[in-house]
């Protein structure tokens, strides 16, 4: 189940949290973004020097969330939350 929470996130960029990586939320913006890029990619064969031919891809990016293991090592790994400990997943829209 997607839920959108805007408390601590800073990031204009960000869409909604998610439980499970199987959700059909991040499906339909994967189909939402594919359908709005395709009129960018062929406006920029069609028409070079039109308005859509200047706008921007997007895809999305997915961020873990959950726990935090400790540093090991010289590479700190309490920066991001590895995936296989994650309890929750953000999605976010990033330009290609």
């Amino acid at each position: 189940m997607a839920y959108v929470t805007y408390k601590n996130r800073t990031s204009e960029n960000y869409r909604f949290t998610t439980d499970t990586l199987d959700d059909p939320a991040i499906a339909d913006l994967k189909a939402l973004l594919e359908y709005n890029n395709g009129f960018v990619k062929r406006a920029r064969k069609t028409y070079p020097n039109s308005y859509y031919a200047l706008k921007d891809t997007y895809g999305i990016r997915i961020r873990a969330r959950g726990p935090r293991t400790k540093a090991v090592g010289i590479f700190p790994s309490y920066y991001d939350t590895p995936m296989e400990n994650a309890t929750r997943y953000d999605v976010y829209i990033r330009k290609n």
